[in-house]
């Protein structure tokens, strides 16, 4: 007697454990073995060799661009870094010569202004002094 209901997996492994205890015969035993053997088949896949180096390699893929990104966003920003320390430095380099000019030229004016109201005469710097001034102001 076969089950009326429609059989699971372990359903039809049960049925074919009862009709091989059952019925003797090597025909009626046959099928059952054959649909155990199917069901192992089907159910139990073997692993793709080639879906797992795909994924492998993707994810190497992966991987290297993100290493990529880094070492970009890493060099991109050293770069901004040089170029704004580089502006800054000019910026203060500007400044300090500025100062220091504005101080040499107070001091000849000062000088000048002294002499104007001890001697009355202009003062003329000297060409080693004025030869200074002109190469700082290039």
């Amino acid at each position: 007697q076969k089950p009326k209901s429609t059989p699971t997996p372990s359903a039809s492994f049960l049925t074919a454990s009862v009709s091989a205890t059952s019925d003797a015969s090597p025909a009626a035993v046959a099928p059952s073995v054959s649909s155990i053997q199917s069901f192992v088949t089907v159910n139990v896949p073997e692993p793709e060799v080639s879906t797992t180096k795909n994924t492998a390699v993707q994810n190497a893929l992966q991987q290297r661009q993100m290493r990529q990104k880094t070492q970009l966003e890493t060099k991109s920003a050293t770069r901004i870094q040089s170029f704004y320390r580089a502006h800054r430095s000019n910026i203060k380099l500007l400044s300090d010569q500025a100062q220091l000019l504005s101080a040499r030229l107070k001091d000849l004016i000062t000088l000048s202004t002294l002499l104007k109201q001890k001697t009355n005469a202009n003062y003329i710097p000297p060409p080693a002094t004025a030869s200074v001034l002109v190469c700082q102001l290039l």
